[in-house]
């Protein structure tokens, strides 16, 4: 994966986060709060972070013509992306405002009529002066049947695929949309957490694990607090703890944690040491409110946690 270029492709949010209230508002009502931030939710967060690593990274979104689409699209190019941009269909850019009071959250959000996922695909395809992908690495969110041909698709031109799940994809298990080996050997790398990996399978996630590392794709499934596990290509099973931090926001953990991994195999280093690359970055982003703000902001930042992250464990579940 020598000279590898990311392409990720998903929704993007503008995020209002209000902080230090006394209470959530109730009908009737006003409550003040103590802190405002902002910040670009979504697909975005794991964009950001793999250009905050230094990765040469294409993002390609959908936001609107209003002000929160200005102030996303100011954001993204902060980072040093490379864009493709295109209008919602109703111009609006959608919104999530986010009200965190002790350690719950509320969140009300209005959603913009967005270009699919597998459209923005063909469109920066469309724009590129070559047909050899074998460089690149697609990443997108799974949300239908329609982003699951966009993988299939990518799969097929020569892309290293890599696959969010997210909890709206989950129907497409129950239903039985994706075929099992297709899931097992299409993408080459799948990342989720420990309730939709036993969502998937029907079985505890230490079981699920195996399950969905039989194929060819590798499976990395987030633990929360408890850091990260995946299996090896020899079988063997890897844990990773979590960089002990204070939680402020657990917001964008899981899409800064792919950025990581992601991050660390466009090196080419061992899986270990992407393992524990995606930890420090899932684990630093929930020091700070919105998916960013706490991500290291180079590849040396994040290095440097790398010493106080305890190490691998190999071995049995």
């Amino acid at each position: 994966m020598a000279n590898t270029r990311f392409l990720v492709i998903g929704a993007t949010f503008f995020d209002s986060i209000f902080h230090g209230l006394d209470a959530f508002p109730r009908l009737g009502t006003e409550v003040f709060a103590s802190g405002q931030d902002f910040a670009v939710g979504g697909m975005a967060i794991t964009a950001m972070v793999l250009s905050q690593l230094g990765a040469a990274t294409t993002y390609c979104s959908s936001i609107g013509g209003d002000i929160f689409g200005q102030i996303v699209e100011d954001e993204l190019r902060r980072t040093g992306l490379d864009l493709l941009l295109c209008e919602t269909r109703n111009g609006r850019t959608s919104h999530t405002v986010a009200m965190a009071h002790g350690n719950d959250r509320a969140f009300l959000s209005i959603l913009g009529q967005e270009v699919h996922d597998r459209e923005l695909f063909h469109r920066w395809r469309t724009a590129q002066a070559t047909d050899d992908f074998h460089h690149m690495v697609l990443h997108v969110g799974l949300k239908d049947d329609e982003s699951w041909q966009l993988v299939c698709e990518a799969a097929d031109l020569g892309f290293t695929t890599s696959v969010s799940i997210s909890y709206e994809s989950l129907e497409l298990f129950r239903q039985g949309s994706i075929p099992r080996d297709d899931w097992l050997n299409v993408p080459n790398l799948v990342f989720c957490n420990t309730l939709e990996a036993q969502e998937i399978t029907g079985q505890r996630w230490e079981e699920a694990l195996t399950t969905l590392n039989a194929g060819t794709a590798r499976t990395i499934v987030t633990l929360g607090a408890n850091g990260a596990a995946t299996i090896d290509d020899g079988g063997t099973f890897l844990h990773c703890p979590a960089l002990p931090v204070s939680l402020v926001d657990t917001t964008g953990a899981g899409d800064a944690f792919a950025a990581g991994v992601l991050r660390g195999l466009g090196l080419q280093w061992p899986l270990q040491q992407c393992l524990r690359l995606g930890t420090v970055c899932g684990s630093r982003t929930i020091t700070a409110l919105g998916g960013t703000a706490g991500a290291p902001k180079t590849l040396t930042e994040a290095r440097s946690y790398l010493e106080d992250l305890g190490p691998v464990k190999e071995g049995s579940q």
